[in-house]
């Protein structure tokens, strides 16, 4: 095997004898050789690596960007089932709402509203509290709204580091893969392809997982998130219509009261 300064390397240490022997001039009994056709890796089929071949050959930082991958795949899956059971599926049972608000039936009111997903917790307060002044009543509601957003919005944020790291890992198992590719040309030189590709194989492995986890859950991240802004749009226009009714009713019910002029 060709070595650095254009040297030979023995490959196999039993041989070294009869290298030894060749080198010196002289012809020893048994030559161990080792026969290849260069040609004959042209002709055979591609090897088809399975996909924890693949992971392997990437290294330590591949794991870790599958692992980010799945991390992040269980949050999405999450942020699913979570906003689903918070969407309100049943707004068109507002106007029902308003009709028992103005029969004077909040209980029943109430009842509409329980089954109204994370609305129940918006327009139950303002139900209990519907004689308080318009701004009190906007007040509860804001107040409502900003204590569902953390459960509204929670994980994204975490999505956003994992977007964000995936790459960058691709981008180190890239740097620690050339640098593995350049100490085997140091070492052993360039004269056997195999030597030098298992770091060429780790640094585009891990760019081709970084930006596999990221495209993916960058594009799911930005789908939960307009769900999520949807959903808190709903809620505020949902007790901006309560609280409307509510005070609407009460004015109405003032001028009746009123004696004319």
């Amino acid at each position: 095997r060709k070595a650095p300064g254009g040297g030979l390397r023995v490959s196999d240490a039993k041989a070294r004898g009869a290298a030894l022997a060749l080198q010196a001039g002289k012809a020893p009994e048994l030559v161990p050789l080792y026969l290849f056709d260069p040609e004959a890796k042209l002709r055979e089929a591609p090897e088809h690596k399975t996909f924890l071949e693949v992971v392997r050959a990437g290294g330590s930082i591949a794991w870790i960007i599958l692992g980010l991958g799945l991390l992040g795949l269980l949050l999405v899956l999450e942020r699913i089932v979570s906003l689903l059971r918070l969407s309100n599926w049943r707004s068109r049972f507002v106007p029902g709402v308003h009709e028992r608000l103005e029969a004077g039936d909040a209980e029943g009111a109430k009842g509409i509203v329980a089954s109204m997903g994370a609305a129940r917790e918006v327009l139950t307060p303002l139900i209990d509290n519907r004689h308080e002044r318009r701004g009190a009543l906007e007040e509860r509601a804001s107040e409502a709204v900003l204590r569902l957003m953390p459960r509204i919005e929670r994980s994204l944020t975490l999505l956003g580091v994992i977007v964000t790291v995936a790459p960058l890992l691709g981008l180190l198992g890239t740097v620690t893969g050339m640098i593995s590719t350049f100490d085997v040309i140091t070492t052993h030189g360039t004269g056997d392809p195999k030597l030098l590709s298992h770091g060429i194989s780790e640094a585009l492995i891990t760019t081709e997982f970084g930006l596999a986890v990221a495209v993916p859950l960058l594009l799911l991240r930005s789908f939960v998130s307009r769900w999520a802004d949807r959903l808190v749009e709903g809620l505020q226009t949902q007790a901006l219509a309560l609280i409307n009714g509510i005070c609407g009713r009460r004015e109405v019910a003032a001028r009746r009261a009123s004696p004319l002029k």
